[in-house]
């Protein structure tokens, strides 16, 4: 890992696989053991409500999303250097490389090395673990759904570098561009 460089952290799987808990545990090292300046970004925390407490609507998904990306892009943009962030985490499912995408490029584009994370976890959990770990009531057909059009790494970080015009390093999960 290069210290003065920038990234981005997008944590990638089913409802119940860890995200959050590794995003949190990712956040807490980078921080403490780099003195990065770091934030999560997450369209879940667009979903409590004053009191802290989840309510999901799923007519407020693009919505939330949106203000997801809108913050990422101002946590990310060098215009505002008193705000930017070394590492910036993204914690939604971004099961595919349509999910990811727009994440990249903001980061991408503002000179961010991207990394792609999978809990550990995952490789070990069945439907029915997702389903008893998550913590937002995500019915179990939605998480069968999700593991079915769950990319790998590999798949979402290949489409991602003919796409979005950047490298793709497979064995340490992460896309970037040669600086110019």
């Amino acid at each position: 890992m290069i210290e003065s460089a920038k990234y981005m952290i997008i944590m990638r799987g089913p409802s119940g696989s860890g995200k959050s808990t590794t995003a949190s545990k990712i956040l807490e090292d980078y921080t403490n053991r780099l003195q990065m300046t770091s934030v999560i970004c997450s369209t879940d925390s667009f979903f409590l409500d004053a009191e802290g407490i989840y309510a999901f609507d799923v007519k407020l998904l693009g919505v939330n999303h949106k203000k997801n990306q809108d913050k990422v892009k101002y946590y990310s943009d060098p215009n505002f250097p008193e705000d930017q962030k070394d590492l910036i985490i993204i914690d939604n499912t971004n099961l595919t490389s349509s999910e990811v995408e727009t994440y990249a490029k903001i980061g991408l584009d503002n000179g961010y090395i991207i990394r792609l994370i999978v809990p550990d976890r995952l490789n070990e959990m069945d439907d029915d673990s997702l389903f008893a770990a998550n913590t937002h009531s995500v019915p179990m057909d939605t998480i069968k759904k999700q593991r079915e059009k769950f990319q790998t790494n590999q798949q979402v970080g290949e489409m991602l570098a003919k796409k979005l015009n950047c490298i793709f390093n497979l064995q340490t999960e992460s896309l970037y561009r040669e600086p110019k």
